[in-house]
């Protein structure tokens, strides 16, 4: 493109040349003239544009999103809950080449994007934050002891400011020059990460890319249970306690003592029939049984006891109701079975039923309401036995 010093230089030059030389001497002194003209004005080269966002605006927050409640130490999605003008930041780096010795100049533009914004975390107070990712970069971990590591986290951590959600904290200073001191929420109750001039060119140059993701460490709460002591009489070893839906009771081993409580406050004591190394306590609603070494006894009220006949019953360890039935379970004897308490049918031990061998015997019995599970207190070949009918 020719400037406008060539234009006038070469019509002066043509001009001159006319009346020197006639129509030929024209040619001469207009190219003559353009030249003089370039030196004196030279043309502009072209200017180059760079790649541009055409819409700066950005809208990344959700509304209406549940805060989190953490515990422990867990990473988070954070929420834009803030971004500085309502979008982020173009720059622009101009680049001006030629222009000297005659030659033509041009100008080169290039457009780079970052965004000051501020993103939620979860319900404060945090102890802290522990790791931060934008996107796939891991930008800051202060849990490591590489030396590396250390110094690009401590220079990184001059591009952000953590708010861990106290009570008291005050509002970001650069989002009060933004939106006046008046304007401008503390988000108290709420830890939140303010990005100040965060470089997006690595994230697309928007911050869909730059998803932050936040690694928190949350103290453990600690909580006052009202416990009352309530003292049982005569410090003896009460060793099982079953409740029928109106009263417990209670067995003390090595004693020939049972204790009553409608409320688990006040006990009352009652006589057994005998004193013995009582193992275990279970009822249905309506009778308890207790066992004892190669003994069964039954009662509807903890205080008038029966003993029941189970014929070569074995040492007892522990009774349990469930699936619409009593079960005793022994040590490498017979089990026994009641649906009522009252009469009782022998069943040989799991662990002998499957050849498990004869020292391999339980002391545990539970039910879900689905299946019975029962584990080998000691023995050989110790495992873990399951049953839906026991």
């Amino acid at each position: 493109m020719s400037s406008g010093g060539q234009v006038v230089g070469g019509i002066v030059g043509a001009v001159a040349g006319f009346f020197l030389g006639g129509p030929s001497g024209a040619l001469y002194g207009a190219q003559i003239g353009m030249m003089a003209g370039g030196y004196l004005d030279p043309p502009k080269g072209p200017n180059t544009e760079g790649p541009r966002i055409n819409d700066l605006t950005t809208q990344t927050s959700t509304y209406g999103a549940v805060i989190p409640r953490a515990y422990g130490t867990i990473a988070l999605n954070g929420n834009v809950i803030w971004i500085e003008n309502n979008a982020i930041k173009e720059t622009v780096t101009k680049q001006k080449t030629g222009g000297k010795g005659g030659g033509g100049s041009s100008t080169s533009r290039t457009y780079t994007y970052s965004a000051t914004f501020a993103v939620g975390l979860c319900q404060g107070p945090i102890a802290g934050v522990r790791r931060i990712w934008i996107g796939a970069d891991l930008i800051y971990d202060a849990g490591s002891s590489d030396p590396d590591t250390i110094a690009a986290s401590n220079a990184a951590a001059e591009g952000f400011a953590i708010y861990l959600g106290t009570d008291d904290q005050l509002p970001d200073a650069r989002m009060q020059a933004t939106l006046g001191a008046a304007n401008t929420p503390a988000w108290r109750g709420l830890a939140y990460i303010v990005f100040y001039d965060l470089q997006l060119a690595r994230y697309a140059n928007s911050l869909a890319g730059a998803q932050v993701r936040v690694e928190v460490m949350q103290l453990g709460a600690t909580y006052d249970y009202p416990v009352t002591s309530r003292t049982m009489s005569n410090n003896r070893s009460w060793i099982a306690t079953a409740w029928n839906g109106s009263f417990f009771c209670s067995v003390a081993t090595g004693s020939n003592k049972c204790a009553t409580s409608p409320d688990g406050a006040t006990w009352t004591e009652h006589d057994l029939p005998i004193s013995d190394d009582w193992q275990d306590i279970a009822t249905n609603g309506d009778i308890f049984v207790i066992i004892c070494p190669y003994s069964v006894y039954t009662s509807e009220d903890c205080i008038t006891w029966t003993l029941q006949s189970l014929p070569g019953m074995g040492y007892p360890t522990r009774v349990v109701w469930g699936n619409d039935k009593f079960i005793i379970v022994t040590d490498t004897a017979a089990w026994w079975t009641s649906s009522t308490g009252l009469v009782w049918t022998s069943q040989v031990a799991p662990a002998n039923g499957l050849g498990l061998g004869s020292g391999n015997y339980s002391r545990s019995l539970a039910w879900n309401g689905d299946v019975w599970v029962t584990i080998s207190h000691f023995g050989a070949n110790q495992t873990v036995l399951t049953s839906p009918s026991g």
